[in-house]
This record gives structure tokens, sequence and C-alpha cells, in this order.
């Protein structure tokens, strides 16, 4: 077998195309030790994480172990039935890589438990940036109480898809890989009697063992808000604060005469169904989150601030220069491409 080298030219054609097709989005921002607020959706909104016991496994293991893989501290995290909530310190800066293995892995899992093929989420994810710790404990607690909101169940606690409601920071809770989708046993068929039996060694299984671990641990992490608490004490203290929301809820929903949907409602619908309300297609995208509007307007400051250093940079590239160093913060160009990158600022 023969292998063709690729010269240097043509790599560096290949990554100036990159650079080209990078333009047609904004590039993120990606920095280690960030706390983030993260929402990722099925394409076209269908219910493809409708909350029945399989699907619940297949997510609360994957999602485990992509946290452990990438080393995220996860604070909150719900999934419902067409897009899952994550509050989490993004430690190592492997954002991207922690979304991007994460979403592969769950949509070839519930294309293997459906027999379907196709996309599964939508090619983007929204990301919010936490400025201060009053809106990160009120994004917990918009988390935790998303099924409520959404007017599905009365209660969080009631809601059966995935949820760290009832984990406690500190607490380590193991999950096994599941028996179904990519993992589903070889369903036993009714053969006729055979004059020799088996061979001891045969396989018992279809298909080429999984590497993936037989259980993976998943530890919820605290946030770094109101440190002056015991981890005992802030647990408490969003789970009052999500009785209040659960509360608040119930009373406006007296107010407009509307029902929850119901928990047997939610398990029967199909998992290509979709919400009938019309979709806000032109609303604001939120890039950053806080009470303190000075620590907003930093935020937003930084984001610009990279942002123009990145297109001075991808500019100076397609002009010729390959040695040019990217802004800190940049992602695909260091990760992907190897490509030199500013340090962390003092």
């Amino acid at each position: 077998m023969s292998f063709c080298k690729v010269e240097p030219r043509v790599r560096v054609q290949a990554l100036a195309a990159v650079a080209e097709k990078t333009a047609m989005t904004r590039p993120r921002h990606i920095v280690p030790g960030r706390v983030c607020f993260v929402t990722a959706r099925a394409v076209k909104r269908r219910f493809e994480f409708v909350p029945r016991r399989e699907v619940v496994q297949i997510f609360g293991y994957l999602f485990a172990l992509m946290a452990d893989r990438f080393g995220m501290q996860v604070h909150e995290a719900l999934c419902m039935s067409n897009h899952f909530h994550v509050l989490m310190t993004d430690v190592e800066g492997r954002l991207p890589d922690f979304m991007h293995d994460l979403d592969m892995l769950l949509a070839r899992s519930l294309n293997a438990l459906r027999g379907s093929s196709g996309s599964v989420f939508e090619k983007d994810y929204g990301l919010v940036i936490e400025t201060d710790e009053a809106k990160l404990l009120e994004h917990a607690v918009y988390t935790l109480a998303n099924p409520c909101a959404a007017d599905l169940v009365r209660r969080s606690r009631q809601w059966p898809g995935f949820s760290t409601l009832r984990m406690e920071y500190g607490a380590t809770v193991e999950f096994q890989r599941p028996r179904v989708g990519l993992w589903r046993r070889a369903e036993a068929k009714v053969q006729r009697k055979r004059k020799r039996p088996r061979q001891p060694g045969r396989a018992q299984h279809r298909g080429k063992p999984s590497r993936l671990p037989e259980k993976v641990g998943f530890t919820l992490v605290r946030p770094n808000a109101l440190t002056e608490l015991s981890d005992v004490e802030l647990r408490s203290e969003v789970r009052s604060q999500l009785d209040a929301r659960e509360l608040a809820l119930i009373e406006d929903r007296a107010k407009r005469g509307v029902e929850v949907v119901g928990r047997k409602e939610v398990l029967a619908q199909p998992w290509y169904g979709f919400p009938l309300s019309p979709e806000d297609l032109f609303g604001l995208v939120p890039r950053v989150a806080g009470r303190n509007k000075w620590a907003r307007i930093q935020a937003l400051q930084r984001c610009k601030e990279f942002e123009r250093a990145h297109a001075r940079a991808r500019a100076t590239f397609l002009a010729g220069t390959r040695d040019v160093v990217w802004p800190f913060g940049t992602w695909l160009m260091r990760v992907r491409y190897g490509l030199p990158c500013e340090l962390a600022p003092p």
C-alpha cells in the first residue's frame, strides 16, 4: 500500500479555505475556567429526547462520560423533550469538543435505538457567559424549573427526564452503560436443534464490542457562588428558590386557566413530533448574562475585542502571512490546525 504525501502548499490552501469558511459564523471565544450556560436543541424542535426510560439512560450515561472526558464541572443540567440545558465551568477550555462528541454519540445512539438516520441536533448551540453569581444561581433555577415553565408538569421533581435536581454537591452518581441503541444485545432467535453444540468461544453479541466503559461516575460540582454557605446550605438555597419559582408558575397558570400537560401525555409524545406553538425566529440571542450592568458591558467588550482581533488575524492569514498569531481564545485554528495563538493575559 502506498501513501501520498500532502505538500505544505496544499495544506496552507486547505487552511485558507477553512479561514474563509469561518467568516460565515461568529468565531467562538473559548476561555479556560469560564462559567457558561449552554443550550442545545433538536432539529426542527422534534421530541428527540422524549423522556422514556431508554432515552434517559442513554443521555445520562453519555453526558456523564463526556463531562468526565473533557473535564467539565457541571453545576446543573436538565434534558427536555427537544433540548437540554447545562450550567457548567469549562475548566480546560474544551467546550466545542465536549459538545461535538456529546451530540455525535447521542445522535448515533438515538438513531440506532429507533432505526432512523439523519441529523438530530441543530448545527449550532447557544452559549451564554455568566458574569456574576446572582445570574448564575438564577440560571441554575431556570434549568431545573424548565419543565414547569413549559407547562408540562406542576413540580420539577415530577419530570421523568434527566435532571440533576435530586443530586447533591460533591456526591458521585454512577451510570451504567445502556443495553439499548448502539449497545443493544442480539435478540435470541428460535433455531432448530443442532446436532453439534455451539463452540464455547463463539461470540455472544453481534457487531464489535464497545470501547466505552461499563460504568462512569458523575459528580455534581457546586457553583462558585455564596461562598459563605456550605455545600448543603447552597443546595438547599437553590431548591428553595426553585420551590418559589414553581409556586409562582402554578399561580400564573391558575390566572391563565391553563393545566399542565402531565407526565403521561409527555411520555406518549412521538419522537418525531414537535410543538405546535410558533417559534420566535428573530429574537435577540444573549451572549452574556448578569445582574451587574457594568460586568455585562465589560464581558461584551471583551467579546468584541476578540472578534476584531480574530478578523485582523484572519485577513492577514488570507493575505499570505502564514505565521500570524491568532488572539487568545481562538479555538478552531489553534486546536484543529495547530496554529499559534497568544497567551492568556495576566
